[in-house]
This record gives structure tokens, sequence and C-alpha cells, in this order.
């Protein structure tokens, strides 16, 4: 096999990537507040809007950076990973945004077949479907479909007339009581059902977190789909091997 080593130049941007990079982290732009407008970093930095625009998209996949509509692009809160990652609910445990405010509605319905297939259910059991939206003011930036067998609940004594005693169980208990969990990650398109939660345009694109949460002896507790707006969201594992 022959490969060929070609020398290459270091890009225009990669320099106003680490000025940027080093005001940031040393606090001369604040966490949570937006940075000056493209002009005025252009001129500040010597440099064309266009080199800035991509040392700005790769802080923005870096994580240091968000782009929110309508405001700018702001400086992301520096979060250390939660210890508990792994059994924490995803759409509050991963924000580069406060969670402010959460909207949740659920039902008690008969399960479909995937979730009799992935809850290991009959057609007789009854399960809680629960639909729950995260607000960062009045922005949604993820919601989460949860499907529960409602033996779970009564093992756990969970007052379902109780809002407060909803969102414990849907945001925290339900996480706490699995021992482990299935995660598949995905890249999708808004579909018109789902532009109801989220608020955004069909088509838009989400990360969808799909999750089987299991007790230790291999019980499925919980069916979870997790559906995070990217700009909002920075998800992060660590895994032991």
């Amino acid at each position: 096999m022959n490969i060929h080593l070609q020398p290459t130049s270091v890009p225009a941007y990669v320099e106003i990537y680490n000025s940027l990079f080093s005001d940031i982290v040393n606090g001369v732009y604040p966490q949570g507040e937006c940075l000056p407008g493209e002009i005025a970093l252009a001129q500040k930095y010597n440099v064309s809007r266009n080199t800035l625009r991509q040392a700005m998209a790769i802080l923005c996949e870096d994580g240091l950076l968000v782009r929110a509509r309508g405001k700018g692009t702001m400086v992301v809160e520096r979060k250390e990973e939660p210890k508990n990652a792994a059994s924490s609910n995803p759409l509050t445990a991963f924000p580069t945004v406060t969670i402010d405010k959460t909207e949740i509605s659920y039902n008690f319905t008969a399960p479909t077949d995937i979730a009799q297939s992935k809850l290991a259910l009959g057609k007789s059991d009854i399960l809680l479907a629960s639909y729950l939206a995260y607000q960062s003011g009045d922005v949604v930036v993820g919601y989460s479909f949860v499907q529960v067998p409602v033996n779970l609940l009564s093992r756990l004594q969970v007052d379902v007339s109780s809002a407060d005693a909803m969102n414990r169980f849907l945001n925290e208990e339900l996480y706490a009581a699995a021992s482990y969990q299935n995660i598949a990650f995905k890249l999708i398109f808004v579909n018109e059902t789902e532009t109801e939660y989220l608020r955004v345009e069909e088509g838009t694109p989400v990360h969808l977190l799909e999750c089987l949460l299991y007790a230790a002896d291999g019980t499925p507790l919980a069916r979870c789909k997790h559906y995070m707006r990217p700009e909002y969201y920075k998800i992060s594992y660590t895994v032991r091997l």
C-alpha cells in the first residue's frame, strides 16, 4: 500500500479560533451572555467575517458557543458532567441552558405492539404514557415520550394524582430505579406530531435518544424517547471498560 503524506497549510480560522477560545475560557465573554456582533468581532480580531464564521462554527461544535434564534451567539454556561449521568434524565442532565419549566401530560393506556415487545408486556397490561416538554424561558429545548408499566408506579408508591409526585417520578425516581439502560442515538427530522411539542418547523433536525431502562434482574422498567434540539444540548457519557 502506497501512502502519500501531503503537507497542508494551517487553516486561516485556526488563529481566530484560538483567540476566541482563550477569551471565552478566561471570561472576557461571560458565560450565558451573547457575543458582540460579527462586524465588531471581525474588527477586533482583524479577520474577515467569513473566517470569523468558520471559527465560531467550530466553537459551536466544541460546545463553547450556541446559536440562539433571535438572540445571536451565546457563550455556553460550562457545567461538569453529572457524576450519575448514566442514571439521569438526559433532558435535565445535558442542557447548555437553564431548564426553568417542565410541562407534563400523561394518560393510562394499553401498550402498543412495540411497547409490548420492548417492555415485555401483554395486550391486557396497562402502562403510563407521558409527554414532557422542557423549556428555557419561552423556548422549548426538548421533549420526552415515556412509557412505564403501571406496576412500577405501584411498587414505588407514586401518587399519580399529584403533579409534583409525577414530576419527581418522571424526572428523577424512574432513572434512579434503573440499574442500567440501553441507548440508541439518532439524528432525525421532526415530523408533524413532534412539531406540536417542540414548536419547531417540520423537518427540523433534532437528536433522538431512545433509552430502555432495566432493573438489576433485567426486567424492563421504561421506554423513553428523548428529543433534543442540538443547539441546546451537549451530550456526554463516560464509558468505563
